[in-house]
């Protein structure tokens, strides 16, 4: 970005900032004493930019979370595509698909991935002067290459495009890994009317100089008989390209140099390979024919630098969201539970070296024994963040997807394996979805609950798990909640003692931007543990930022018990709570509008104490 246009930025929410610090101050904060040092931060806790497999980028969700008033976003892209481990790195034109490992400096080591393939498949219904098959008469690797060839009368370029691809999208690559795409192309017949393309489409950005839509980069190769200077066309970089007919060409093609170069009004690097297609293009009757063999996707660098490149990407990016705050996190998702680590000094895993700990399948000697991998890998996560002082996140406890389907199990169900394994020993539990895998929030709620109830007390969650896209927008989808964090700043550190006491609520940002908070007759607050002999006492509900016709709903262990409605911004609501005989119990409760549930506070907790 131009120092000018940086310097305008930083200007505009600079005065923004004041205008607002200014309206909290006129604001009476329902939910604060008077001493207090500590505010409520608004952060999201789980989502994914161009380090992981999704369109999105740091610069769109960004420019989203600046729209919604966001103050954090903490950052948990995959930790195995970070690593780019088992990743996809050669194609050799053998047939349309081939294993995933041929070619590659590695082999699957879970069974389970065993017969994975990569592969091409065509984009575009070919013309009747159009074919593609396998040839062994021009081969650069292996034993045969793809001839495409096609013709087109019209005055416009006609594409005959095929895209490649690995199951699981391993194919796909963060730019800051320091992308080149090579080739090997044989061009048999390629007339100044026909050329071959490369086209390498990455992750959406922030719309710009009045965009209504989030636009999607893309960088264009086009391969003829000469070179020439790149130019933009919208959000597409075109690049020209020089190959021989007759001959092999080696094209080594910079895509992420040619990124950096071509979307200067956000960090080039802050893209993903998201989508790689190759073929070729006629007009005017020209007739066009071409072999490809031996792809290669080359990277500079992974694992630990690699994630000390995003570090410098997420500062770069966030120079242009000055109000802001971007924390680097990982989310542990190879072969285990989902965990978000939150930490200071986030640990990367070492897949290699944790397979190394386990033993062999006995079925497969080559292969490691998928049940003790598994729980190596979550007694790894655990150990190292819990070393570090962090907090692990249970993450989407009824599944990662969110499809419309049915839920592969119960709600007990879902309970008992929670519980069974204590959430793997994991301190957070993500409870604020409205739909996925196929559970409401209702269900996420009522899982919370219930483990409560059987003493595994977590600190509940709100987060959004967007990928990107138009079906992930912070504004709109059902699955848009963030989590406000009572601290002093929002520092890593501050955050995570918030989060480790329970000082957290949840909810829609799009419809609430308040504040809750829980106050017992004895003085502790939200996400206290209180050991008491008392079966009756009293607990202030805090509230600011309602608004006509919302209603506070109070959840006793479980139980919906009193409904408040509300008349204005904010309240203090003096609620009497009987406590059982014995056995845990909680208080909790929620602001709700027409449209059901939109913040929703942690719990107190309450332990009975023991009798003599």
């Amino acid at each position: 970005m131009e120092p000018r246009l940086r310097r305008s930025v930083r200007a505009r929410w600079a005065l923004r900032a004041l205008c607002a610090a200014l309206l909290v101050a006129s604001a009476v904060p329902a939910c604060r004493s008077e001493s207090s040092a500590v505010r409520p931060w608004s952060v999201q806790l789980h989502v994914h930019g161009s380090f992981s497999e999704g369109v999105g980028s740091i610069d769109s969700h960004d420019h989203e979370a600046r729209e919604v008033g966001c103050d954090v976003v903490w950052w948990s892209d995959h930790d195995f595509r970070v690593l780019t481990y088992e990743h996809v790195s050669r194609f050799g034109f053998e047939d349309w698909t081939e294993p995933l490992e041929r070619n590659e400096p590695w082999h699957p080591q879970l069974e389970k991935y065993l017969g994975d393939q990569k592969g091409v498949k065509p984009l575009t219904r070919p013309g009747p002067r159009a074919a593609a098959g396998f040839t062994s008469e021009r081969v650069s690797e292996g034993q045969r290459s793809l001839r495409l060839a096609t013709q087109s009368d019209g005055a416009e370029f006609t594409p005959f495009l095929f895209g490649f691809g690995a199951e699981r999208r391993l194919e796909r690559r963060a730019l800051a890994s320091g992308v080149t795409l090579r080739l090997a192309l044989f061009p048999e017949e390629l007339p100044a009317d026909a050329r071959v393309v490369v086209v390498a489409e990455l992750s959406e950005h922030a719309p710009r100089d009045g965009q209504a839509d989030f636009p999607v980069a893309r960088v264009r190769y086009e391969i003829g008989a000469a070179a020439g200077a790149a130019r933009s066309e919208g959000a597409q970089l075109v690049v020209p390209v020089e190959c021989v007919a007759g001959r092999w060409n080696e094209l080594a093609l910079a895509l992420t140099a040619d990124a950096v170069r071509g979307f200067p009004a956000s960090p080039g690097e802050d893209n993903a390979l998201v989508a790689l297609s190759f073929g070729l293009e006629t007009r005017n009757g020209a007739r066009a024919s071409a072999c490809f063999d031996d792809l290669r996707i080359e990277q500079q660098r992974s694992g630990p630098p690699l994630y000390a490149r995003q570090a410098e990407v997420l500062e770069a990016v966030g120079e242009l969201y000055p109000e802001l705050a971007q924390l680097q996190g990982l989310e542990v998702s190879y072969d285990s539970r989902h965990l978000n680590l939150f930490c200071e000094d986030t640990p990367l895993p070492d897949y290699a070296a944790l397979a190394a700990d386990c033993p062999r399948d006995p079925d497969n000697p080559s292969l490691v024994e998928a049940r003790a991998f598994h729980a190596r890998v979550l007694a790894w996560a655990l150990e190292e963040t819990h070393a570090r002082g962090g907090l692990v996140s249970y993450n989407h406890p009824f599944g990662a997807t969110f499809e419309d389907n049915e839920k592969p199990r119960t709600n007990a169900e879902q309970l008992a394996i929670l519980l069974k394994n204590r959430a793997e020993g994991a301190d957070i539990l993500e409870v604020g979805y409205r739909d996925r895998g196929g559970a409401t929030l209702a269900d996420h709620l009522w899982l919370w609950d219930q483990a409560a109830l059987a003493g595994l007390r977590l600190v509940g969650t709100g987060v959004s798990d967007s990928h990107g896209g138009a079906e992930n927008r912070w504004r709109g989808s059902p699955n848009n909640f963030v989590s406000w964090i009572w601290a002093p700043t929002s520092s890593k550190q501050d955050l995570i003692e918030g989060l480790r006491a329970g000082r957290v609520y949840f909810g829609d940002l799009e419809r609430f931007d308040g504040e809750l908070d829980l106050v017992l007759d004895s003085g502790e607050r939200m996400g206290a543990t209180v050991t008491t002999g008392r079966t009756e006492l009293e607990v202030e509900l805090c509230l600011s930022g309602a608004k006509p016709g919302q209603r506070l709903v109070v959840v006793e262990s479980g139980a919906e018990t009193k409904t408040y409605p509300l008349a204005d911004a904010a309240a203090r609501i003096r609620h009497a709570l009987a406590l059982p005989a014995d056995g845990p119990a909680f208080v909790r409760f929620e602001l709700r509008d027409a449209s059901g549930a939109i913040a929703l506070s942690n719990p107190i907790h309450f332990v009975r104490r023991a009798t003599r």
